[in-house]
């Protein structure tokens, strides 16, 4: 279960139990409970407002409406599934075997999406390798997303200890227009953090030295990271 099924999931229980306990509270019969009874169902009423608020929010990010809340200091992220040019990631501290079988995990845990991953091609490189992902015509049949799933997994989820795993992605014209100005039309850095904890992100970081971090959870948003905790690294030329 990839990171956003898990969060629409979370969502979904959540919305369950609200509307279960608001549906409780307001046709109970709480008739020896006079003083409490308006209470308990006020606090029904609101439940069930809460359940309803969840569904609105469950059904917009699988519409791909974008999230239900845009919170201050946070961007809604880019289109998804939009394409851009060139992609590759690098890989420290893993043998080609060991990268190998991650690989294929992760092709087998998305083959049921609307637009699975290809098999992308290992190069060695210093201190490791390099994965690069097929262009037709220029254009990644990478989708940003799958992207960002792909750094992600391969930095928490092979053999051993977290790895050392840096990606860079070509955007092309991605939306909404505010974070089009930001991250459209460049080579962005992708990593994660050595001390990060929460594996539902990733950071990117732009050739001018911004740093974002672009969560998975249901109400997906690029948060401005300041410091960077890592430099832009240009992609290698290989």
């Amino acid at each position: 279960m990839n990171q956003v099924t898990k969060e629409r999931f979370k969502l979904f229980a959540s919305i369950l139990f609200f509307l279960l306990t608001g549906i409780y509270c307001v046709t109970a019969d709480h008739s020896s409970q006079h003083y409490s009874n308006g209470v308990i169902h006020f606090a029904g009423w609101a439940a069930i407002i809460s359940a309803v608020l969840g569904i609105f929010a469950l059904f917009r990010q699988i519409t791909g409406a974008g999230p239900l809340v845009k919170n201050k200091g946070k961007l809604a992220s880019p289109n998804f599934e939009r394409n851009g040019g060139k992609a590759m990631i690098r890989v420290r501290g893993i043998s080609e075997e060991e990268l190998k079988r991650t690989i294929t995990s992760f092709i087998k845990l998305y083959s049921d999406s609307a637009n699975p991953p290809s098999h992308p091609l290992i190069q060695p490189a210093a201190d490791g390798f390099v994965i690069k992902f097929q262009t037709i015509n220029g254009i990644s049949d990478t989708d940003y997303e799958m992207f960002c799933y792909w750094v992600n997994y391969i930095t928490w989820n092979s053999e051993g200890q977290k790895l050392d795993v840096v990606g860079w992605y070509q955007m092309g014209d991605v939306q909404p227009q505010e974070t089009n100005q930001i991250i459209g039309q460049r080579t962005l850095c992708f990593f994660i953090p050595e001390d990060e904890t929460a594996a539902d992100n990733v950071y990117i970081t732009t050739p001018e030295g911004k740093c974002y971090c672009q969560t998975f959870d249901i109400f997906s948003h690029l948060s401005p990271i300041n410091p960077s905790p890592r430099a832009f690294e240009p992609m290698p030329m290989v």
